[in-house]
């Protein structure tokens, strides 16, 4: 089960979901759920500061090109934060699944 996080440091709202992240991920990641950061900063320096300053220990990845991304346009995003979950078989689940409900369907996939 995989989480695919779309954020950015300068976006308070990724920000501030990053705490409930982080307890799902130790909570669940022995249990086979993971979680995957992608990163849609344009500055490498900032971005790698705040995951540390979050400590986001997942794989966080980054092309550099901000909202510009490819990215953006290949997961159809029109914002961030937002979210992918990935399912144990690779199928796409749900999209956008705010915070209060993401514990909940976590744990009916694992």
């Amino acid at each position: 089960v995989v989480l695919i996080d779309f954020w950015a440091s300068w976006c308070m709202s990724c920000r501030k979901a990053n705490p409930v992240r982080k307890t799902l991920y130790e909570k669940y990641n022995r249990h086979g759920f993971e979680i995957f950061g992608v990163s849609f900063d344009t500055e490498g320096e900032e971005w790698l500061s705040a995951v540390q300053e979050d400590g986001l220990v997942w794989p966080q990845v980054s092309d550099m090109k901000g909202l510009q991304s490819p990215v953006m346009k290949l997961f159809g995003l029109e914002k961030i934060p937002a979210n992918v979950l990935l399912n144990r078989q690779g199928e796409i689940v749900a999209i956008d699944l705010p915070s209060e409900t993401l514990e909940n369907t976590i744990k009916t996939l694992l």
